[in-house]
């Protein structure tokens, strides 16, 4: 049985080369051929026409917003253990349990790390601790990736090691709604992923 897959598996391989596929150190070519816009809000929906390296024309409704997100994972280095938290998602009417996140506004924020910062106490309660960077560029800076492949958005993550409480910690946007849940162990973190 072994050697009928691996015969099976070799001729896969002749199958997609004989079937032209591109040469893996040159760039496939896509266009844009056509861009309307669906719908203008906070955030833009704008069906997008592609031309793909066949020829075939792809559409597709793509998400613009200007403002890059934060993503916060919080980690108490003594008990082991992080802080999730419970937000009212409004597309699926439930809540959702994740990490801390929000917008890096440009009109708000002085930098990503400083949102993120704000963030973290407005939606965890926590402040303070050691920041380090989850993405960074091929110098060292702070980078982003990509939010996922129907958006222009992109995001920055960060860990915080030993946040504390917050005393008077920022008051949540009028529409969000959230519940803290701490004290969270890397196991239970994994059996829920």
């Amino acid at each position: 049985a072994i050697l009928a897959f691996l015969k099976d598996f070799k001729s896969l391989d002749k199958r997609i080369v004989l079937q032209g596929q591109r040469d893996p150190l040159s760039k496939p070519k896509f266009e844009i051929v056509d861009e309307r816009s669906a719908y203008n809000g906070w955030r833009t929906i704008t069906h997008r026409d592609i031309r793909m390296p066949s020829g075939h024309i792809a559409t597709f409704d793509i998400m613009k917003q200007d403002d890059p997100t934060v993503l916060v994972f919080s980690w108490c280095t003594k008990s082991l253990s992080t802080t999730l938290i419970h937000e009212l998602s409004p597309g699926k009417m439930s809540l959702n349990c994740g990490v801390v996140a929000g917008i890096c506004e440009q009109s708000k924020h002085d930098s990503p790390l400083e949102a993120a910062k704000f963030e973290l106490e407005e939606e965890a309660h926590l402040n303070g601790g050691e920041w380090i960077s989850l993405i960074t560029d091929s110098e060292g800076n702070i980078g982003t990736l990509p939010t996922e492949k129907y958006s222009t958005s992109s995001s920055y993550a960060f860990l915080v090691l030993d946040p504390v409480p917050a005393i008077e910690p920022r008051t949540l946007d009028m529409e969000e709604y959230i519940e803290i849940e701490r004290n969270v162990t890397a196991s239970e973190v994994t059996r829920r992923i």
